[in-house]
């Protein structure tokens, strides 16, 4: 999910809100984009392609992971893997400009 280095960059940086498209289709594709900074994240292509009951599907596992470690809600886990909350931010961005070099074609 690229668009995941970006939240987590743009997180903080910004006083918008962010929302994650486009290759969530789990709890753990929510849950990743959440923990980066996302605000919301958008399911439309897996509930028109898994019906309805995949977003009951979602939240169960959702509650359950949060539940496995101890957090009360979203809010609580919601930037927490964000550049704004790294112990050290300009080695996390350098991490992730390097990351995106190395994925670079000519």
């Amino acid at each position: 999910m690229p668009g995941m280095r970006w939240i987590a960059i743009l997180k903080g940086c910004i006083g918008l809100f962010l929302a994650a498209t486009g290759g969530i289709h789990f709890a753990e594709d929510a849950l990743k984009m959440l923990l980066c900074g996302a605000d919301v994240t958008c399911l439309g292509r897996t509930l028109l392609a898994k019906g309805p009951r995949q977003l009951a599907r979602i939240l169960d596992s959702t509650v359950r992971w949060l539940n496995e470690r101890d957090y009360e809600s979203i809010t609580k886990i919601k930037s927490l893997m964000s550049q704004a909350n790294a112990s050290d931010p300009t080695a996390f961005e350098c991490g992730h400009y390097m990351k995106l070099l190395q994925g670079y074609k000519v």
